[in-house]
């Protein structure tokens, strides 16, 4: 689990052998290219900083950031999943059935949250 990590982090926790295909919709400081964005295979995180304003352009821990994730399995695209809001300073869990993800999402203090 990442905790503490002042940063917004998203963790494909499935059991099964899949990806995730994450990408920023809003928030971000650059341009739609410089956004964030990843391919997470499971048992792996991906982590953007708070204070990087690609990423973040508030700069600050408690600014929302809203994402879309497809997941992968067996080189399949599943359908896929938006408006998946995460603090800057907080982070994700993915997991469950591959096909109705649980998706949860937690504050800077490591408190639940519900955006």
């Amino acid at each position: 689990m990442v905790r503490n990590s002042q940063c917004f982090c998203i963790r494909n926790a499935f059991n099964a052998p899949t990806q995730l295909i994450v990408a920023q919709l809003d928030g971000y400081g650059g341009t739609l290219y410089e956004r964030f964005s990843a391919d997470i295979n499971y048992g792996q995180a991906s982590c953007c900083h708070y204070s990087n304003s690609q990423c973040n352009k508030a700069t600050t821990p408690d600014a929302v950031i809203n994402f879309e994730m497809y997941v992968v399995v067996d080189s399949n695209r599943r359908t896929g999943y938006g408006n998946i809001h995460i603090p800057a300073g907080g982070y994700a869990m993915v997991s469950g059935d591959p096909d109705h993800p649980t998706i949860q999402s937690y504050d800077p203090h490591n408190q639940p949250f519900q955006g």
